[in-house]
């Protein structure tokens, strides 16, 4: 029987195998919206202190920094890298600090990543991404959806080359990652892991899923149980994207 379209609940126990949580920091939001206290809650869900998600405890948590993901900016590069590193290293301080005030939790199987450490150990990410503008360029429905994520997240007046570049970034590694293309290692789980979740505190966005749907790289990777797949964080709903209709979804329902 077929499963159902549009359809998404929480996840009821992750795979026993070994696997990575993927969570992803906006540095504009690490001190309120994406907080370490909030990550740390997000983390603990997952837990035996949470929903006991995790069966076996082959799990690892790799937060990435979307550090230079906002250098898409017209802003002053030195102010914009002091604002962006001292946010990032402060997140991670207090995380620290959170995993040493409870000592429940195995401190090495969390680990921190860069945005800018991902694009650096692939050396095809930037073809990837020259052929992510190119389809962008051609393809009148990923504008459609590009735009349609400007007006509901954007933050500039117009959907200018920064905002663009900026969407298409941000999905291509969420992609990337899902595929199990971008290198993110883990002290706990040490390369064993067999799936790879991403995590954000949002529905996903209308042209991550377009792209996912459209795997215009033709990349699977079928040990990955979650390579089509995303965690909203906030509102703890697991999206299989095999399993959502762009047309007519109403992401309203899961809010």
């Amino acid at each position: 029987m077929k499963e159902p379209v549009n359809k998404f609940f929480d996840i009821n126990r992750l795979p026993e195998t070994a696997g990575q949580l993927v969570f992803y920091v906006s540095p504009s939001k690490a001190l309120n919206g994406h907080s370490a206290d909030k990550y740390f809650e997000y983390m603990k869900y997952f837990t035996f202190e949470g929903d006991e998600k995790i069966k076996e405890p082959e799990v690892g948590l790799n937060i990435v920094y979307g550090d230079t993901l906002y250098l898409y900016s017209d802003e002053q590069a030195a102010n914009l890298k002091n604002k962006l590193l001292s946010k990032i290293v402060d997140h991670k301080n207090k995380f620290i600090k959170l995993l040493d005030e409870n000592p429940q939790f195995i401190k090495k199987a969390v680990n921190f990543t860069t945005w800018n450490q991902l694009l650096f150990e692939n050396k095809s990410f930037l073809d990837y991404f020259g052929k992510i503008k190119k389809l962008y360029q051609e393809d009148e429905k990923f504008q459609e959806f590009v735009k349609k994520d400007f007006e509901e997240t954007g933050k500039r007046p117009d959907l200018d080359e920064y905002q663009m570049n900026f969407f298409l970034e941000e999905i291509l590694v969420f992609y990337l990652t899902a595929k199990k293309q971008l290198s993110l290692h883990n002290d706990f789980t040490q390369g064993n892991e067999k799936w790879m979740l991403n995590c954000y505190p949002r529905k996903p966005l209308w042209s991550h899923i377009y792209l996912q749907q459209l795997n215009p790289f033709d990349l699977e990777s079928e040990e990955n149980k979650f390579e089509n797949s995303y965690y909203d964080l906030e509102n703890k709903i697991l999206y299989d994207f095999d399993r959502l209709d762009l047309e007519t979804i109403d992401f309203s329902e899961f809010s």
